[in-house]
Formats: C-alpha cells, structure tokens, sequence
C-alpha cells in the first residue's frame, strides 16, 4: 500500500447520514400542530432502517405515523467511516407538524447527551457545547472519536474520554447481527464558577 493511499485512509472523517427530499413526507403523516424529533438509523446503501421518537409535542398516533413514513425511505448520503467508505449511522430529525417554523425552536431545546462540569472555560463562558461523531462497534463500544466540524480541538478530546457506555447501544443490520455505526453525541461542558 503506498504512503498517499495510508495516508488518505487516515485522513477520513467519520460523518453521519443526511436527510434526503423524500423526508419531508413525514410531515405530512403529522396530523397535529407541533414538532417531532425523531433519530433514524439509516444503512450504508442509504436505507431508513428504523426509527425512534426523541421528544414529541405530538400525539402518539402522529408519532407512529411519522415513523413508518420514514422507513424504508433513502437518506441523501449514507454515514461515512474511519476508512472513508458508506456506513450505518444514526441521525437526528425535526419533524414539524402542520408549522414548520417550530422545527427551529424545538431543536435547540434538546439535552445534551453528556453533560461535563469543569472548572472554569475560556473568556468566562458559562458553557460550551460541541459535537462529536463517535464510530461505534459492533458491541456498541467506542471505536473511534472526533469533533463533529474538526475545530473543538482540546475540548473534543476530554468529551471522547467521558462519554457514558450506558450512552450507547448495538445496532442490527437488515440481516439481523449487530453492525458497527457512526452517530453524533452533543456534549455541554459547563462551568459552574462562572455562574457564581
């Protein structure tokens, strides 16, 4: 193996799928006003494998509705690995039911997944979230780790070595045996000094 292809190979970000045109019907199967936000798993052929409601202001017949519209569906781009090929990944969507201008609200309002006190952050910030796309294994352990836009340097690196196994979960394939996947975590770091 040549220098340029290893090195390449090792230059490959991880990303996670995005959404494709045909995702927009699942606002339609919303029979209500008010926002879903939903987490697909999407396969490397770009296949919405399955769906699971994250928090909804809907009821439960337009959560389930929004749900099986979006199966089977084609995200717009597969996740993509460490060795920069298509992958299974799991992605966050808003779903808005009949005002759209609440999908933008909602969004912002979701909890981090991990929450890290720290002493103090730079400039005196109160917080500091950022996002990471983690590959997990086949065992749903960690297998590889990076800020999701490649600029959270030092705090992208003490969020990879916090995160909670109880975080994550194995994923079946279409064939049923587990299957290692890329999905992004948020994580706030806060610094309790600076609200003092």
């Amino acid at each position: 193996m040549s220098t340029t292809v290893l090195l390449s190979m090792m230059a490959a970000s991880l990303a996670v799928p995005s959404s494709g045109p045909t995702f927009t019907q699942a606002a339609m199967a919303a029979r209500g006003s008010g926002v879903a936000v939903v987490e697909l798993f999407v396969s490397p052929e770009r296949e919405v494998l399955d769906c699971k409601i994250v928090n909804s202001e809907l009821f439960k017949k337009d959560n389930e509705r929004i749900c099986d519209s979006l199966r089977g569906k084609r995200a717009a781009k597969a996740a993509v690995g460490p060795d920069g090929k298509p992958s299974y990944g799991a992605l966050i969507y808003v779903v808005a039911g009949s005002d759209a201008a609440q999908a933008n609200s909602l969004k912002p309002n979701l909890q981090p997944d991990v929450e890290l006190d720290v002493a103090s952050l730079p400039e005196g910030a109160r917080s500091k979230t950022i996002s990471l796309n983690v590959m997990l294994d086949e065992s749903g352990k960690i297998a590889r780790c990076e800020a999701a836009n490649g600029s959270a340097g030092g705090f992208a690196k003490a969020a990879c070595g916090s995160i909670d196994q109880k975080l994550l979960r194995v994923r079946k394939g279409k064939d049923g045996n587990a299957v290692a996947y890329v999905k992004t975590i948020t994580v706030d770091f806060v610094s309790r000094q600076a609200a003092l």
